[in-house]
Protein backbone atom coordinates (compact mmCIF):
# COMPACT_ATOMS: atom_id res chain seq x y z
CA UNK A 1 0.00 0.00 0.00
CA UNK A 2 2.76 2.85 0.73
CA UNK A 3 6.76 2.57 1.16
CA UNK A 4 8.93 4.80 3.15
CA UNK A 5 12.41 5.59 2.21
CA UNK A 6 14.60 7.15 4.84
CA UNK A 7 17.49 9.38 4.27
CA UNK A 8 16.28 10.95 1.54
CA UNK A 9 18.25 14.16 0.99
CA UNK A 10 21.74 15.39 2.72
CA UNK A 11 21.36 17.11 5.81
CA UNK A 12 22.44 20.41 3.99
CA UNK A 13 19.96 19.72 1.05
CA UNK A 14 17.23 19.82 4.24
CA UNK A 15 18.77 23.53 5.26
CA UNK A 16 18.35 24.52 1.84
CA UNK A 17 14.71 23.57 1.82
CA UNK A 18 13.83 25.01 5.13
CA UNK A 19 15.70 28.25 4.50
CA UNK A 20 14.02 28.61 0.58
CA UNK A 21 10.85 27.83 2.53
CA UNK A 22 10.41 31.07 5.00
CA UNK A 23 10.39 33.23 1.68
CA UNK A 24 7.35 31.20 0.12
CA UNK A 25 4.45 32.85 -0.63
CA UNK A 26 1.74 30.53 1.17
CA UNK A 27 -1.56 30.33 0.37
CA UNK A 28 -4.64 29.60 2.90
CA UNK A 29 -5.34 25.58 2.35
CA UNK A 30 -9.07 24.23 1.91
CA UNK A 31 -11.12 21.39 0.91
CA UNK A 32 -13.55 23.09 -2.04
CA UNK A 33 -13.17 25.61 -4.80
CA UNK A 34 -16.36 27.27 -3.38
CA UNK A 35 -14.85 27.49 0.00
CA UNK A 36 -11.87 29.15 -1.37
CA UNK A 37 -13.67 31.50 -3.63
CA UNK A 38 -16.77 32.50 -1.51
CA UNK A 39 -16.45 31.51 2.52
CA UNK A 40 -12.38 32.02 2.56
CA UNK A 41 -12.46 33.41 6.33
CA UNK A 42 -16.00 32.31 7.71
CA UNK A 43 -15.57 31.40 11.24
CA UNK A 44 -17.49 28.64 10.67
CA UNK A 45 -15.06 26.70 8.54
CA UNK A 46 -12.17 24.92 9.27
CA UNK A 47 -8.60 26.48 8.47
CA UNK A 48 -6.91 23.86 6.87
CA UNK A 49 -2.95 25.06 6.86
CA UNK A 50 -1.24 26.64 4.29
CA UNK A 51 -0.03 25.42 0.78
CA UNK A 52 1.91 26.31 -2.60
CA UNK A 53 1.88 24.97 -5.29
CA UNK A 54 5.16 25.70 -7.04
CA UNK A 55 5.06 24.42 -10.86
CA UNK A 56 2.17 27.19 -10.92
CA UNK A 57 2.60 30.86 -11.35
CA UNK A 58 4.43 32.77 -10.37
CA UNK A 59 7.64 31.19 -10.31
CA UNK A 60 10.44 33.55 -8.87
CA UNK A 61 13.66 32.73 -7.60
CA UNK A 62 12.52 30.55 -4.29
CA UNK A 63 10.33 28.56 -6.56
CA UNK A 64 12.80 27.49 -8.97
CA UNK A 65 15.28 26.63 -5.80
CA UNK A 66 12.41 24.43 -4.34
CA UNK A 67 11.46 23.21 -7.41
CA UNK A 68 15.14 21.86 -7.95
CA UNK A 69 15.59 20.28 -4.19
CA UNK A 70 12.13 18.49 -5.02
CA UNK A 71 13.72 16.72 -7.95
CA UNK A 72 16.12 15.65 -6.17
CA UNK A 73 13.92 14.23 -3.70
CA UNK A 74 11.68 12.58 -6.36
CA UNK A 75 15.04 11.48 -8.13
CA UNK A 76 16.70 9.54 -5.08
CA UNK A 77 12.80 7.76 -4.28
CA UNK A 78 12.38 7.09 -7.87
CA UNK A 79 15.98 5.30 -7.97
CA UNK A 80 15.38 3.47 -4.65
CA UNK A 81 11.88 2.54 -5.73
CA UNK A 82 12.84 1.42 -9.64
CA UNK A 83 10.45 3.90 -10.95
CA UNK A 84 10.83 6.31 -14.02
CA UNK A 85 8.34 9.08 -13.47
CA UNK A 86 8.19 12.63 -13.87
CA UNK A 87 6.97 15.21 -11.65
CA UNK A 88 3.42 16.63 -12.42
CA UNK A 89 2.95 18.77 -9.00
CA UNK A 90 4.78 19.88 -6.25
CA UNK A 91 3.37 21.05 -3.29
CA UNK A 92 4.93 22.57 0.04
CA UNK A 93 2.18 22.00 3.20
CA UNK A 94 1.95 24.09 6.19
CA UNK A 95 0.11 22.78 9.19
CA UNK A 96 -0.04 24.71 12.22
CA UNK A 97 -1.80 22.70 15.66
CA UNK A 98 -4.95 24.24 15.32
CA UNK A 99 -5.71 23.19 11.82
CA UNK A 100 -7.83 20.97 10.49
CA UNK A 101 -6.09 18.91 8.11
CA UNK A 102 -7.43 17.83 4.70
CA UNK A 103 -10.64 15.32 3.99
CA UNK A 104 -10.14 12.34 2.41
CA UNK A 105 -8.91 12.83 -1.03
CA UNK A 106 -6.84 11.52 -3.84
CA UNK A 107 -4.06 13.16 -5.67
CA UNK A 108 -5.25 12.17 -8.98
CA UNK A 109 -8.23 14.04 -10.18
CA UNK A 110 -8.57 13.85 -13.61
CA UNK A 111 -10.73 10.71 -14.38
CA UNK A 112 -9.98 10.31 -17.84
CA UNK A 113 -6.38 8.95 -17.07
CA UNK A 114 -4.89 5.99 -16.63
CA UNK A 115 -4.77 6.13 -12.51
CA UNK A 116 -2.43 3.37 -12.31
CA UNK A 117 0.15 5.21 -13.51
CA UNK A 118 0.07 8.05 -10.49
CA UNK A 119 2.26 8.14 -7.62
CA UNK A 120 2.32 10.53 -4.45
CA UNK A 121 5.44 11.13 -2.42
CA UNK A 122 4.98 12.65 0.79
CA UNK A 123 7.91 13.98 1.97
CA UNK A 124 8.80 15.40 5.83
CA UNK A 125 10.42 18.30 6.34
CA UNK A 126 10.50 17.87 10.42
CA UNK A 127 9.26 15.06 13.22
CA UNK A 128 5.60 15.70 14.23
CA UNK A 129 3.00 13.75 15.53
CA UNK A 130 0.81 14.77 12.57
CA UNK A 131 0.62 12.85 9.93
CA UNK A 132 -0.61 11.22 7.15
CA UNK A 133 -3.38 8.57 7.14
CA UNK A 134 -4.08 6.65 3.73
CA UNK A 135 -7.46 4.84 4.58
CA UNK A 136 -6.69 3.04 7.78
CA UNK A 137 -3.06 3.61 8.36
CA UNK A 138 -1.65 6.94 10.27
CA UNK A 139 2.49 7.05 9.34
CA UNK A 140 3.51 9.91 11.39
CA UNK A 141 6.29 12.12 10.21
CA UNK A 142 9.18 11.77 10.47
CA UNK A 143 12.43 14.26 8.88
CA UNK A 144 13.60 13.12 5.62
CA UNK A 145 11.55 10.26 5.22
CA UNK A 146 9.81 9.83 2.16
CA UNK A 147 6.44 7.84 1.83
CA UNK A 148 5.32 6.89 -2.17
CA UNK A 149 1.76 5.29 -2.74
CA UNK A 150 -0.50 4.88 -5.46
CA UNK A 151 -2.50 8.82 -6.07
CA UNK A 152 -5.70 6.91 -6.75
CA UNK A 153 -5.37 5.74 -2.75
CA UNK A 154 -7.59 7.82 -0.21
CA UNK A 155 -5.73 9.48 2.36
CA UNK A 156 -5.54 12.78 3.78
CA UNK A 157 -2.86 15.38 6.01
CA UNK A 158 -3.54 15.26 9.30
CA UNK A 159 -2.13 18.63 11.44
CA UNK A 160 -0.13 17.78 14.82
CA UNK A 161 -2.12 17.74 18.20
CA UNK A 162 1.41 18.38 20.37
CA UNK A 163 3.90 19.79 17.79
CA UNK A 164 3.44 23.32 16.71
CA UNK A 165 4.03 22.30 13.09
CA UNK A 166 4.65 20.15 10.57
CA UNK A 167 6.14 20.53 6.92
CA UNK A 168 6.10 18.51 4.27
CA UNK A 169 6.35 18.09 0.26
CA UNK A 170 3.68 16.60 -1.74
CA UNK A 171 5.03 15.38 -5.11
CA UNK A 172 2.85 14.12 -7.50
CA UNK A 173 4.48 11.78 -10.48
CA UNK A 174 3.77 10.00 -13.43
CA UNK A 175 5.17 6.99 -14.60
CA UNK A 176 6.39 6.70 -17.64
Amino acid sequence: MYKIEKNVLSKEDLYKIKYHLKDLHWTCGCDSLQYLENELFEVQKPFQGMARETLKEPIGKTEKELNKLAQKVADEVCKRQNLNADIIRITWNFYKRSDTGMIFHIDTDNINVDVEKYYSILFSLNDSDGYLQINKFKIKDKENEAKIFKSNLLHKGVAPIKDYFRINLNLVLKEK
